[in-house]
């Protein structure tokens, strides 16, 4: 076990996830917060054993922390840091791992401990490739959402507030503006039932709505349907940039099976496809597979199982 692993995530709601899966790793795991007191006290409960916290100011930036987070890096020396994957967060990463000589390993597949270092495997050329990559100092990983999965934490961890200040990263603050997001979690899921192209209208969304709700299931889709068509909120795309999932069942409905969005269910138990193509690539990679129209198929079995 590494002696000692550190956690950091843009939004305090991610920690217990990273937390969770600092522990399969570390004896000790410590949490960077940058943010408000809240969120220095939601951390708190979130598992780790120490929580060093950065009261954010309304103009303060999230990079603007490099200077002093790789300060404290520089003086505890830990084995490892956790990054939850966001915009944000990138960017403070990027400047954290400059300062401390390291490089950051993203798009993981998975992860291992060898020989008492970080074993990574990452996806390349956008899911195509597989390489492995251990770290011989500081490991910076990237975590996407799902990758790990979150537990119950017990009792508080000390929260130390930190007096270094933030540095300017040469971008200033001109507005803040309230960007609508959903809220949801497909890499808790149970039960993903995912949509792609082969919808042809928004409007028909409904029919996979009304299955999920039937399943008990989160909807998820791939990428064309959230970012070409803006269909679905940018939270349910599933793939190599997107969520990565480890559901039960991942039912697919007119989803070709492109490698980009199949590495991002590659961690289902059962993939069950649905397709009027029989030469969709998803059918080698199903464990159930069946040629015919999502709009006959969705209905009839939302109706099974309202029946059963």
């Amino acid at each position: 076990m590494l002696a000692n692993i550190w956690i950091l995530s843009e939004k305090a709601e991610n920690l217990p996830e990273l937390c969770a899966g600092a522990r399969q790793y570390g004896q000790k795991v410590s949490a960077v917060v940058i943010g408000s007191a809240a969120d220095a006290e939601q951390a708190s409960g979130a598992g780790p054993d120490q929580v060093y916290y950065w009261p954010r100011g309304a103009t303060d930036l999230f990079e603007d922390f490099t200077a002093p987070v790789s300060a404290l890096l520089l003086a505890e020396q830990p084995d490892a840091l956790f990054v939850r994957d966001s915009r944000r967060a990138r960017a403070l990463a990027g400047r954290i791992a400059a300062r401390m000589g390291t490089a950051i390993m993203a798009n993981l597949e998975s992860c291992a401990l060898v020989e008492g270092k970080l074993l990574v495997e990452a996806l390349m050329f956008g899911g195509a490739a597989v390489r492995a990559q251990k770290a011989t100092g500081l490991a910076m990983l990237m975590i996407g959402g799902g990758f790990f999965a979150a537990e119950a934490a017990g009792g508080k961890a000390p929260v130390a507030v930190q007096e270094s200040k933030p540095v300017s990263s040469g971008a200033t603050l001109v507005e803040r503006r309230q960007v609508e997001t959903e809220k949801v979690n497909l890499g808790a899921a149970k039960q993903v039932v995912g949509v792609g192209r082969g919808l042809a209208r928004q409007d028909d969304l409904a029919l996979i709505g009304d299955l999920a709700r039937a399943l008990g299931a989160e909807i998820g889709c791939t990428r064309p349907v959230a970012e070409g068509e803006n269909w679905m909120a940018k939270e349910r795309y599933i793939g190599v940039t997107g969520a990565m999932i480890k559901p039960d069942v991942y039912w697919a409905f007119g989803v070709s099976g492109q490698v980009q969005h199949m590495v991002g269910v590659a961690g289902a138990r059962v993939i069950v496809a649905v397709n009027k193509d029989k030469n969709a690539p998803i059918f080698k990679q199903c464990d159930y597979g069946l040629i015919g129209d999502l709009y006959k198929v969705a209905p009839a079995l939302t109706n099974i199982l309202q029946k059963s």
